[in-house]
């Protein structure tokens, strides 16, 4: 995939986060959306420094919180251009905001994550998912397992990884749509 394919890609899904964000932390919807702008333009600009600190397919939780730092330094700079015109909250509150909304998101992704989880199990056969029962949520050991079940403790640790693999593929493909 081109470098161009990867950042539309990822802006697209990213921004009305980055909106919102700026949103957040600005005095009016208008300024919101011009520095929503000029931060699109740095974001692209700098889009070859974010893929060099990626390990592998770029994720766009990642791509949201590296684009809200821009955006941040974006909001500090228009604010120091206007300090003189207006009254304006302290870079300290700014901060604030900004951590509490960046928060807010990992919140909501969290929940994302678990749904999409939620929906992965229920798609596992009952022999997998008693698997996982027994292994995570009944804290039963996999020589213990592995008896029970009449197989080697080497192919239920392998069919734990197995289950664990195809689960991570079929979260960021729900995450994914």
């Amino acid at each position: 995939m081109s470098k161009e394919t990867q950042f539309i890609k990822l802006f697209v899904a990213a921004e009305r986060k980055f909106l919102g964000y700026l949103i957040t932390l600005l005095p009016t919807v208008e300024d919101a959306e011009e520095l929503m702008q000029e931060t699109s333009i740095v974001i692209w600009e700098k889009f070859d420094e974010f893929l060099a600190t990626q390990e592998g397919e770029p994720n766009i939780d990642r791509f949201v919180a590296w684009g809200c730092k821009v955006a941040f330094y974006k909001v500090l700079n228009h604010r120091r251009k206007r300090a003189s015109k207006s009254k304006q909250l302290s870079e300290e509150v700014i901060e604030l905001i900004s951590s509490a909304w960046l928060h807010k998101q990992e919140s909501y992704e969290l929940g994302d994550r678990q749904t999409a989880l939620r929906r992965c199990l229920e798609k596992l056969p009952a022999a997998k998912r008693d698997l996982l029962h027994d292994y995570y949520w009944q804290k039963q050991d996999v020589k213990h397992i592995a008896k029970k079940n009449q197989q080697t403790t080497a192919s239920v640790y392998k069919l734990l990884q197995r289950i664990r693999i195809s689960l991570h593929k079929c979260i960021e493909q729900r995450l994914a749509q």
